[in-house]
């Protein structure tokens, strides 16, 4: 199967700038996503996709633990 690409250049900008939904995103386990993927909702709180950083992130095997840990 071949792409029809007429009319399309090589851009100089990178993939993921031309194409930002692309880049990959690290996602909070237990968070909702707004429709537009441009904020997280963590309950009443609102919080930017880009200050969720990975060592913010809980597994979910460790909020299970805790969770059990707390009964």
């Amino acid at each position: 199967m071949t792409l029809c690409t007429k009319g399309m250049g090589l851009s100089p900008d990178s993939h993921r700038r031309r194409m930002p939904w692309t880049a990959a995103k690290e996602c909070v386990p237990g968070v909702v996503h707004s429709s537009k993927e441009n904020m997280v909702l963590d309950g009443a709180r609102r919080v930017d996709l880009d200050c969720v950083d990975r060592t913010s992130q809980v597994y979910p095997l460790e909020a299970l633990r805790a969770t059990v840990n707390k009964c």
